[in-house]
């Protein structure tokens, strides 16, 4: 548990340090709205494709695939449930329709990239790295499919079509980095080392991002919104509870439970934000949430971890 600790709070003082070089770049007024914009586009269409391309490079088994397809599935209905505990909260509370979308995909999408593959690294080792990979397959179909669409729906709501998902970067980013590992294609050296090069980007322009557009507004207010609190305790502590208690049941891998688990109880994805800056929603309020939830996570993961 001490272990967990330290990774979670070593992360979380890199995240912290990215997001404070967005917050000053954009008081200063190196970053603007029209940069943040184009640097979501490199985001979205380049540099996190490239990162589920390398996350995928591994040699096939079948005894790795079945057991990723147990790992795909089962964060797939940790992530659909998040949706609708989302929506069921919002309901609750009686948020605002135009912030009902931020809710709810607050609660369906994790930051499993930046915060969960570290943590499952130190917690479980290098090759449990695959089993998290497999599961945020479903994810990436659903964050870029039901997330724009949960999140579009109190302003301007987003058709996406079949046409617009299948030709979407990160989703067909997940079918080849699928294709090759289903038939233990490994990727040449120099194009290893140049798709993980711009991939490594990924993290810190996210939170240059985020950090900027936290700058927005007044640092005061950062804090203020107790219904944030609401929403991260239920994201922190009350959906990992559940999905250990529920898959507890089913999954006889302690070592992929505890993935699932670990996956479950990290904070707000920071494409939660991207999205809503890149479909003009209510980026500050999203922001303000992924900032909270990753400040807090420090705390509550090792607790979570208690389950395990």
């Amino acid at each position: 548990m001490l272990n967990t600790f330290f990774v979670v709070l070593d992360n979380m003082i890199v995240l912290c340090v990215c997001m404070f070089f967005g917050f000053i770049a954009y008081k200063a007024r190196i970053l603007d709205d029209i940069t943040n914009a184009g640097l979501s586009r490199i985001l979205l269409t380049i540099s996190l494709p490239c990162t589920i391309i390398i996350s995928m490079q591994k040699p096939f088994t079948s005894e790795l695939l079945a057991e990723g397809l147990i790992a795909l599935f089962s964060f797939g209905v940790v992530v659909l449930f998040g949706a609708f505990f989302g929506h069921i909260l919002a309901k609750f509370l009686k948020v605002g329709i135009t912030d009902s979308g931020v809710w709810v995909t607050s609660l369906m999408l994790p930051n499993t990239v930046y915060m969960g593959y570290p943590i499952i690294q130190a917690v479980f080792g290098g090759e449990a790295l695959f089993y998290a990979s497999m599961a945020v397959v479903l994810f990436n179909v659903f964050a870029f499919s039901l997330g724009i669409k949960f999140i579009t729906a109190g302003n301007k709501a987003e058709n996406v079509s079949l046409k617009a998902l299948l030709t979407n970067k990160a989703i067909l980013a997940t079918i080849l980095g699928l294709i090759m590992f289903l038939f233990s294609i490994k990727l040449p050296s120099p194009i290893y080392n140049g798709i993980s090069l711009v991939g490594s980007t990924t993290t810190p322009i996210s939170m240059l991002i985020i950090g900027s557009l936290l700058a927005r507004g007044k640092v005061s207010e950062i804090f203020s919104d107790w219904k944030i609190y609401v929403l991260t305790a239920a994201k922190l502590i009350v959906l990992p509870i559940i999905t250990f208690f529920v898959f507890r049941n089913f999954i006889k891998n302690e070592t992929l439970l505890g993935i699932i688990v670990i996956l479950s109880a990290m904070p707000v994805a920071t494409i939660v934000a991207i999205f809503a800056k890149q479909y003009e929603v209510n980026a500050e309020l999203a922001s303000k949430i992924v900032f909270i939830s990753t400040i807090l996570c420090v705390f509550t993961i090792p607790l979570i971890s208690l389950l395990l």
